[in-house]
């Protein structure tokens, strides 16, 4: 069964996941605030978005709710990571996978009640959150190459919609 998944984050990570899951078949959508980073992604996600992921107004917008998984693929900047999974667990997201930058991180991920906590720091991540029962058709293996989550420091309030096909 197709899902409908947004992958938040950008980097090595979040580009491995988004090009896993939309070769599967999978609808996904991709958010980064790095224009440059969703540009790189144009042609591989169903549809590449600009956009501030910690905005509640912006994320409700892009009717994320509806969505059935959601991936926060942001790494080292933790704040924006653990904000970005507070709002899609409140926003109701039913299942939300996020990458721990480190143990405190992910400890703190998992209190806010995330699904899954992903350590990304090997070269390749088994993810059984793909291939749980409830996600059923989402795969197991996706590659990962080692590296570190850069964001920009830009913030911005609104996203501008690039859809990849």
């Amino acid at each position: 069964m197709k899902r409908q998944v947004v992958v938040v984050g950008l980097g090595r990570f979040g580009s491995s996941v988004v090009r896993s899951l939309y070769n599967l078949g999978h609808d996904v959508l991709a958010i980064d605030s790095d224009e440059m980073r969703v540009q790189g992604i144009m042609g591989q996600a169903t549809h590449a978005l600009t956009a501030d992921a910690t905005n509640e107004t912006v994320l409700r917008d892009l009717g994320i709710q509806d969505y059935d998984a959601a991936v926060v693929a942001i790494g080292s900047n933790i704040v924006p990571s653990i904000m970005a999974s507070v709002l899609l667990k409140t926003m109701g997201v039913p299942y939300v996978v996020a990458r721990a930058y480190n143990e405190l991180h992910g400890n703190t991920l998992e209190r806010i009640g995330v699904d899954k906590v992903v350590q990304a720091e090997s070269e390749m991540a088994v993810t059984p959150w793909a291939a749980s029962s409830r996600l059923p058709m989402m795969g197991s293996r996706i590659s990962v190459h080692p590296g570190r989550w850069r964001s920009s420091d830009s913030e911005r309030s609104g996203c501008t919609s690039s859809p990849a096909r």
